[in-house]
């Protein structure tokens, strides 16, 4: 069995041209694209940031409109989730009332910790 498994060979992937490796070719067209240095970066597609619904769940990139055009082109139902992160939740009361229900916890257990560490018998040890 030994005998059989030695008389096959991989050998590397090469290119078209069969003299460079894969790696080499890529190298040299990231020189060619570097070389001209005058050219100006283009500017990055405007970032969009709510997608709808169907564009979230597909992982898809949404151009936010109305409906947007992957809906409208599929006649699907283009629906917005709100936008439960909004300054005005901030400025309700009903955020008001869990901050102070937060703070008011927050301070029962800190008294609770403290009148615990005060009822505990400290241990001192004497040297020697």
């Amino acid at each position: 069995m030994a005998s059989e498994s030695s008389q096959f060979e991989i050998s590397p992937p090469q290119t078209e041209s069969g003299n460079q490796s894969i790696g080499a070719s890529d190298s040299n067209k990231r020189k060619a694209e570097q070389g001209n240095g005058t050219q100006a970066r283009t500017k990055r597609n405007r970032y969009i940031s709510i997608a709808c619904n169907e564009c979230k769940r597909r992982k898809i990139k949404c151009n936010g409109q109305i409906p947007c055009q992957r809906c409208g082109h599929l006649n699907l139902e283009c629906r917005y989730a709100p936008n439960c992160c909004n300054n005005n939740f901030k400025d309700s009361d009903e955020f008001r009332s869990m901050t102070d229900q937060i703070t008011t916890l927050q301070d029962q257990g800190l008294s609770a910790s403290l009148a615990t560490d005060l009822s505990r018998p400290t241990l001192q040890c004497k040297p020697g």
